[in-house]
């Protein structure tokens, strides 16, 4: 079985209310979350999973990024470039994982099926900052996949809905075991209980619904974390 080995790459970050990824706590607080293309080093094809974006593509579709290591950048470091990729796997088609598709020119997208019909269908171009930009994909040669599915030797991925219809995670056989790139966007924070954050938050908060959530059982919760 291919052993490989995952390399992470910041292309860039973008400026978030950090409540989108703790349940709708601590509202009005921005931080400045990194955007990632992960390149997959192994014994045949050349996988990226996301593509990332850089500051200049991302200005149109979600103004304030900042550039840290933009894609071409990035590959460089590994003696790559862009056209020697051979599959991108997208966790899906959002803008921030597909912003450095173009530099691909001969890599072939992944893509589960849920996902596409749902980026092309047009169901959310009526809403104000819609993640989904067709122009940064179409034209691509792209393998529709149903489900999970092994990729290459040692690649596999798992249909993981939730953050979009379509998402999906990837599974990598490396020397020290399996690492899984989840499909959808987290922050550490994320997997905190949101009690915590509502604590946190009534300190300086007194909504009573968020106080009366805290009074009902997330107090609680924190102290047994604490034990």
């Amino acid at each position: 079985m291919a052993k490989h080995i995952v390399r992470p790459f910041i292309t860039s970050r973008i400026p978030c209310d950090s409540s989108i990824f703790t349940y709708l706590n601590n509202i009005g607080q921005m931080i400045m979350t990194p955007v990632i293309a992960w390149y997959i080093e192994g014994p045949g094809e050349k996988i990226l999973v996301d593509t990332g974006i850089s500051a200049e593509v991302c200005k149109p579709y979600w103004p304030g990024a900042e550039d840290v290591m933009p894609l071409e950048e990035a590959l460089k470091s590994v003696q790559l470039a862009p056209e020697d990729i051979d599959i991108i796997i997208h966790s899906h088609l959002h803008f921030d994982h597909t912003g450095g598709n173009s530099m691909c020119k001969n890599a072939t997208l992944v893509v589960q099926e849920e996902e596409l019909e749902t980026a092309t269908s047009g169901i959310y171009s009526h809403i104000p900052g819609q993640n989904y930009y067709p122009e940064l994909y179409e034209g691509q040669k792209m393998e529709i996949v149903k489900g999970d599915q092994e990729i290459v030797d040692g690649v596999r991925v798992i249909l993981t809905p939730g953050h979009t219809p379509g998402c999906q995670s990837v599974a990598i056989d490396t020397a020290n075991g399996t690492a899984i790139i989840p499909g959808f966007c987290c922050t550490e924070n994320t997997f905190e209980p949101p009690c915590i954050f509502l604590i946190q938050r009534n300190s300086i908060n007194s909504n009573p619904i968020s106080r009366g959530r805290t009074e009902d059982g997330c107090i609680s919760a924190s102290q047994k974390r604490d034990r």
